[in-house]
């Protein structure tokens, strides 16, 4: 969200919102939620 839907937001105000730099948003939608936590948890992994 920083760096795209807040962007034009000053410093401050993403701060008071707690939108940091490595702030990741994820929109899902009727997918089961064990399947999103497996694939994340995959996804993690091959990041290391």
């Amino acid at each position: 969200p920083a760096t795209t839907t807040h962007s034009k937001l000053s410093d401050a105000a993403k701060a008071e919102l707690a939108i940091a730099g490595g702030t990741l948003r994820v929109s899902v939608g009727l997918e089961d939620g064990q399947d999103l936590l497996d694939d994340f948890e995959q996804a993690l992994a091959k990041l290391g």
